[in-house]
């Protein structure tokens, strides 16, 4: 199969938010700023993954990684993280933080480590997503990545 990988564009808006619903992530928050560092992945022009950051300085909060139903169980997740990082990196992001339910062995694989969330910088640890959107038994985790 072949895959594209593209920079989100505001035209994919409803498509990027109809697959985050999918997959069951939050998407009360994203708007045109925060959509702007997004990663797209697609098969025969249809997007069926994406992942993001909010950029805070040279800090970023890695969001909304999401793979469409048929296409998991094919390291696609993976790569889609490995472009974000070299996105990042273009951006002078130094370190990645996330929260997750679910995917703390998917994300330590990738390098990532589980913190406190008192350890998390006040500029990452004010976004809508720590202080009001992911619950506080979400496990956090950050990786530098310059």
């Amino acid at each position: 199969m072949s895959y594209t990988y593209d920079v989100y564009s505001s035209f994919m808006k409803e498509e990027v938010l109809s697959l985050l619903t999918e997959v069951h992530l939050p998407v009360e928050d994203l708007d045109l700023e925060k959509l702007s560092n997004f990663i797209i992945l697609k098969h025969d022009d249809r997007i069926i993954g994406t992942v993001g950051f909010e950029k805070y300085g040279s800090l970023a909060l890695l969001r909304s990684l999401a793979i469409s139903q048929g296409y998991q169980k094919q390291n696609l997740g993976r790569t889609l993280v490995q472009e974000l990082e070299a996105l990042a990196k273009k951006k002078n992001i130094t370190s990645l933080y996330l929260l997750t339910q679910t995917a703390e062995m998917f994300f330590f694989k990738l390098g990532f480590q589980r913190i406190e969330r008192e350890e998390v910088p006040d500029n990452i640890k004010n976004t809508e997503e720590f202080k009001s959107i992911c619950p506080s038994s979400a496990l956090c985790m950050k990786k530098n990545i310059q």
